[in-house]
This record gives structure tokens, sequence and C-alpha cells, in this order.
């Protein structure tokens, strides 16, 4: 659900809200609708967050040029709760992610520097992350939810989100809609795929034509086994007399060629297998490295090791602020947030030194500080 907004258990439209809200006092009343909408949901024994997407229209300046862009920034919404490509998490108003695509479109990279016209604000704004969207053909910018918009600019309010607190099961969550529905006097309340459908008009599409292509190739497989066995009988029509004659029964014929015929399509079925293993390979090396580290990251968090890291990083910590020299060769630049003096080396040679670490006591401050020069450097 990364590619239209927050992940959350259902979602909903209210024209009459959405129209209503469409207006230069618009987030007011949203942020009234959200508050009111969690009440009346926790009144019947459903403690869930509300949130919902906004949709601007602004002014982007780059390069000298200038191009009016889609901006997208979450109501009771927080920039850590999105998924992101590449970079870091905003952090703050001026920081922003941008799309592949609108990187291609202006030429903007992480590290770079692009202005937004809020209308009563222009801000420079420093692109920090990639991330991926369906909305807006991927032409858009995702905001700090501190950015300072303005609903003037308003252009679209997606639809309402609702994302319980205890994780209910998929059982429960059905009983939830049923009681939604009343609630709510909406019919239309979906869960994450069937707001996708909807989203996209093209998922039920697909799944009819897999399934029409499924037939397909069942008919065609069909008919290619009863083209060959016609063929495997017709260049055994002399053998086949020979078995008669000396005794075989039609049912042991037939068992011969069934049999002769399974093993041929075992052999087929295995060397299909064995030729299709350097196509999985070649997937996985496709996977990119923030895929990785993500995929490495949640298997080191089960398996504990994060947490003993954490401890083990804060005793070298201790023992530095008591005077031990300490020399640390990382690539998590998380780690590396944590020491007074940072080099970065690239084939053997010292390519910049960061010093400024020392004088910064918040952990955030440290790590976006260094992960910004970083990006300098070309890292």
């Amino acid at each position: 659900m990364g590619e239209f907004g927050t992940k959350s258990d259902f979602y909903y439209t209210d024209l009459e809200e959405t129209l209503g809200s469409m207006n230069s006092d618009g987030r007011g009343r949203i942020e009234k609708y959200l508050t009111d909408t969690e009440k009346l949901l926790l009144e019947n024994g459903m403690s869930a967050k509300m949130c919902v997407e906004v949709q601007y229209k602004y002014k982007i300046s780059f390069n000298g040029k200038d191009y009016s862009i889609s901006c997208q920034q979450g109501i009771h919404t927080k920039a850590d709760e999105y998924e992101y490509l590449e970079g870091v998490v905003p952090q703050s108003r001026n920081e922003i992610a941008i799309t592949p695509t609108i990187s291609r479109m202006t030429g903007a990279k992480l590290g770079d520097t692009v202005t937004i016209d809020f209308g009563e604000e222009t801000l420079d704004c420093i692109v920090v992350a990639y991330f991926q969207t369906m909305n807006a053909l991927g032409q858009e910018i995702r905001l700090h939810e501190d950015a300072p918009t303005d609903f003037k600019y308003v252009s679209n309010i997606l639809s309402y989100q609702i994302n319980f607190d205890d994780n209910p099961s998929a059982k429960e969550k059905e009983i939830r809609r049923d009681k939604l529905k009343e609630l709510l006097d909406n019919e239309k309340i979906w869960n994450s795929v069937e707001y996708c459908d909807n989203c996209m008009g093209a998922a039920s599409a697909i799944e009819s034509v897999q399934y029409l292509l499924l037939g397909i190739t069942l008919v065609v497989v069909i008919l290619v086994c009863i083209l060959m066995e016609r063929s495997f009988i017709a260049d055994d029509r002399s053998q086949i007399a020979i078995l008669k004659a000396i005794g075989f029964d039609n049912n042991r014929i037939i068992k011969w060629h069934i049999i002769r015929f399974g093993i041929a399509t075992l052999v087929s079925v295995l060397l299909a297998a064995i030729c299709s293993i350097p196509a999985i390979e070649s997937k996985k090396l496709k996977e990119s490295r923030q895929e990785k580290l993500a995929r490495g990251e949640q298997l080191m968090r089960k398996l504990g090791i994060i947490e003993i890291a954490d401890n083990d990083m804060n005793e070298l910590v201790k023992l530095n602020n008591e005077g031990t020299t300490i020399v640390m060769v990382t690539h998590d630049a998380k780690v590396a947030a944590r020491c007074g003096r940072v080099l970065f080396i690239v084939d053997g040679n010292i390519r910049g030194e960061y010093t400024s670490l020392s004088n910064i006591s918040d952990e955030k401050e440290r790590e976006r500080g260094l992960n910004n020069w970083l990006l300098d450097l070309g890292w």
C-alpha cells in the first residue's frame, strides 16, 4: 500500500465531507472530522486511528526551471510511517521525498535543493529520499507533516483511512466492517486489496486475464498431449499388433503407453525446473541494496542481534567517553553517527572527514547531518 499512502485496515470515501473541505478552511474541518470519527469508533468498541492523504499543486523550481507538481501530505500521519526506496526519512519541514519519475523529469537527485512556493511561504527543500507511488502517474513529491501547506492549493483529497489499534484478526475485521457500514452509513468500506483495485481499476481485469491465460494454456497442453500420443500410436502400430498377437490385451498395452508417456512428462518437468534456476537466481541478484538491507535488518531483529549490537555500541561509546580511543570500520551510517570523527574511505583513499558530530547531542540530528554529508560525497 506504500504506492498510495500508509497501510491501513480499511478505506472509504465521504463525498459530502470531501467537497465541503475543498476550500481554504478545509484542514480544520478535516481534522475535526477525523477526531470525531475516532471518538465515534471508540464509543462503539473500536479504538482506531484516522488519517487521510491530501494532494496540493505547487510551483517547484530547480536549476532555473519551474514545474507545476502534485505534492502529497498526510493529515494525522508521520513521515516515518511511509515506505521509501532509498535515502532517509524526512525529519523536518524543509526535507522532502521525490519519486524516480520526478527525478528524471527535473534532474533533481538525493541531496539536491528544490524551491517550493507554498503561497504564503517559499521554502528551499532538500531531497532526502526516493519513494514510489501510483498517484498522479508517479509525478509526485511527499512532504513532511510540518510543511507549510495551504488548502488554497488543494487539488484532491484521497480516501479516509482507518487503522485499528489492537491489530484484529481477519475474521474480526470482517465483523467490524459490517459495524462500520452502519456507523458511517457507507456500504463501500474497502480493505487494502479492494482499495487498490478501486484506485487502479485493473486488479479484477488482470485476474480475469490470468484465468483466461491459464485456461488457454491448459487447452493447448491437452491438445499437444493428445497429438503426441496419437503420433506414438501411429509409429508403434506394428509393435502393438505384435504384442496383441503374442497375447497382450488392450489394458496392458494402454498401461504401457501411460507409463511411457508419464516418464517423458517427468523428465520434461525436471528439465524445466533445472532450466528455471538461473532465472530465479537472476531475480535474486536484481534485489536492490535497500531491499537487502531491510531484509537483513528484519532477520537480525528476529534473532535479537540488533538489540545485542545496540548494547555493544553503548558500551563502546561509554569506553570512548572514559578516554579510550576506538577505531571502527562500518558501512552503517547509524552506527557511524555515534562516533566523534568519521572518515569516508573509497578504495583505500580517504575521500572526506566529518567532525561536526561531537557538537550535536541529539541522535537523530547526528544521523541526519552525517547522511547529508555522505550524500554530498556520492555515498
